[in-house]
């Protein structure tokens, strides 16, 4: 698996993972694709009244804006989020790209930094990539050899 990191900045195409909190409310990462995408994203998530809980996800196909696909993991109530569930978070990113035969995925990572503790924000990195990039940053994913 190859792994790049880059600056908080959404990717001009492909796959991108990004996360809500309950109620479907979308984060700065989340907020600025849905923009980009003319809204698509907010109606996608109205349409399939799609909550946000934790261990829930939608697939947007074709959103428009340049992305294949819009991932979107619910994070539940985000000030409850431990560094337990954020490191399952990870397992469950993984495991659904690698079942959609993603080849290469940006993830939007701007969860709040208190929701790991000071100093942990690498858990999710580490659970998907085995790395350890700093918060706030798009991590992208490839099944390409390094």
């Amino acid at each position: 698996m190859k792994v790049k990191f880059s600056p908080l900045v959404l990717p001009r195409s492909g796959v991108l993972v990004i996360f809500a909190s309950a109620g479907g409310g979308l984060g700065q990462s989340a907020a600025a694709a849905d923009q980009r995408t003319k809204g698509q994203i907010g109606r996608a998530i109205k349409a399939a009244a799609f909550a946000a809980k934790r261990d829930q996800w939608l697939d947007v196909v074709a959103p428009g804006g340049g992305f294949d696909r819009v991932v979107i993991f619910g994070l539940g109530e985000q000030t409850k989020l431990q560094a337990a569930e954020i490191e399952l978070l990870g397992g469950a990113i993984a495991g659904t790209l690698q079942a959609m035969k993603v080849k290469q995925a940006a993830v939007a990572a701007d969860i709040p930094e208190k929701s790991f503790g000071k100093g942990n924000c690498n858990v999710l990195d580490k659970t998907i990539f085995s790395q350890e990039p700093a918060c706030s940053a798009f991590w992208k994913r490839s099944n390409a050899p390094l």
